[in-house]
């Protein structure tokens, strides 16, 4: 089999000390790599300036640089290529340390091709620290070492090229990326209800939550669901776990709305304002009192529409309105990029997702300030508390929860998208998670949905759902 070298970087800076030996999950970046390329290749060694000593627990050789004054990765590679050559190989794997999510099948892809073999993502960036190099390089790789050449892409110009996705590539170069990179113990999905009290016996249409190593739990309430989830979240923060609470509502308006009820386009801040200003009528009315008044905020009439109740309530449409100049839009970005999702202005009738997000915003609210700063809310902050609540959209798998044949797919979508978030292949979530700010917010999945789609397959084939 190949040999591999993997290039333990420089003095980590931005990272906070040693890149190599930063921790992820329960082992370090180094750990991560190496747990990738078993199987995949022979021998396996580290290149490394400085004591070696550091490096005793991982049963590596360790190389020191050919060259003196730390030169960067290209002396690593010639280190990579001198050893290679004793052990009677003709090619070498080089990595960098920083890619805790390598390819399963990377080795064989790039070894499909001869020569020098760099890697490339699809988002079009090129990896020339990751590559696959023949070891009758090393003069040339010494000749430009020499020249006092230290760029990799000097070497690799013209090389042949293997693209994989852009999650198993991904650098971890920051703290913030090393935090974001961290894995989850559990994952929770809530199908969350805008309507009243369910009952006791269960039904579809109601509150609906499943841990991925669990099966689906009923909540006949939102004061009841409110508890069990603030409950679960204590017990997991209690037992050292790091977790991933998906929600089916939305988690922000289009843009504008939060700017002019608050005066703050900040999405959080509408969070809080729905919280402290939910009104003291029946649980069964609130939610439109409250749209009738957050209308009023539009001068006597605003973006909020369909009334379930019997009478009327003051600034809340019946029937959708004609939209005016000033309103925000009637969908998000997100929604516009996913086709048979509904609008938030809309609170009953055929469709409704409104109610939902009214009444689920304020308990996440409530959350957030019980738990501080061991929550964080994707997209609007960094996914890199003990607990991060993330926005989802059951209906991206619909065909697998139908194919599940559950009477209530409220019950089994939870189950299902639990599962296959779950089990995505390693360094795809973190990936999910990967986006900018962003004051609309996002739903988790929306534009990876045939990695998702096809985990959720992959698990109903299984029989692993009823």
């Amino acid at each position: 089999m190949i040999p591999a070298v993997i290039l333990a970087g420089g003095a980590g800076r931005r990272i906070g000390g040693d890149k190599a030996l930063q921790p992820l999950g329960r082992g370090t970046l180094l750990s991560a790599v190496q747990g990738r390329l078993a199987g995949q290749v022979g021998r396996l060694a580290l290149n490394a300036a400085g004591d070696p000593a550091r490096f005793a627990g991982y049963s590596l050789p360790v190389l020191p640089d050919p060259v003196a004054g730390h030169p960067g990765p290209l002396a690593g590679v010639l280190a990579a290529l001198s050893w290679a050559e004793g052990q009677g190989a003709d090619r070498v794997l080089v990595v960098p340390c920083d890619v805790p999510f390598l390819p399963g099948d990377l080795v064989a892809r790039l070894s499909a091709q001869p020569g020098l073999v760099v890697a490339r993502d699809d988002r079009g960036d090129l990896h020339p620290t990751l590559a696959l190099w023949p070891v009758a390089m090393a003069g040339a790789v010494r000749a430009a070492l020499s020249a006092g050449e230290r760029r990799l892409r000097s070497v690799t110009a013209g090389a042949a090229e293997v693209t994989f996705p852009a999650f198993t590539l991904r650098n971890i170069n920051k703290t913030v990326d090393l935090a974001s990179a961290q894995p989850f113990d559990r994952l929770l999905i809530v199908d969350w209800s805008g309507g009243a009290d369910r009952g006791p016996r269960p039904t579809r249409d109601a509150i609906w939550a499943a841990w991925h190593d669990g099966e689906p739990v009923y909540l006949r309430s939102r004061a009841l669901a409110e508890g069990w989830l603030s409950a679960e979240l204590q017990a997991a923060l209690a037992s050292g776990q790091r977790v991933l609470v998906g929600c089916d509502f939305a988690f922000g308006y289009p843009a504008g709305f939060a700017a002019r009820i608050t005066g703050r386009d900040d999405p959080l801040a509408l969070w809080d304002w729905l919280a402290d200003n939910w009104p003291a009528d029946a649980l069964a009315t609130a939610r439109f009192v409250l749209a009738g008044r957050l209308n009023g905020a539009f001068g006597g009439g605003g973006p909020f529409w369909g009334n379930g109740l019997r009478r009327d309530v003051p600034g809340l449409h019946r029937r959708k309105p004609a939209w005016q100049p000033g309103w925000p839009a009637e969908r998000r970005t997100v929604e516009r990029a996913c086709p048979g999702t509904f609008t938030q202005w809309q609170l009953a009738g055929a469709g409704a997702v409104g109610s939902q997000t009214l009444t689920g915003l304020p308990a996440l609210a409530r959350l957030r300030a019980r738990f501080g700063a061991d929550l964080s809310v994707w997209p609007f902050q960094p996914p890199t508390a003990r607990i991060v609540l993330a926005e989802v959209w059951p209906s991206l798998i619909r065909d697998a929860v139908r194919a599940t044949g559950d009477p209530i797919p409220d019950r089994a979508q939870v189950h299902l998208l639990s599962r296959a978030l779950a089990q995505l292949p390693a360094g795809c979530l973190p990936a999910l998670l990967d986006r900018a700010p962003d004051p609309e917010g996002w739903i988790l999945g929306v534009g990876h949905e045939t990695l998702l789609r096809d985990s959720a397959a992959r698990i109903v084939a299984q029989g692993a759902v009823p």
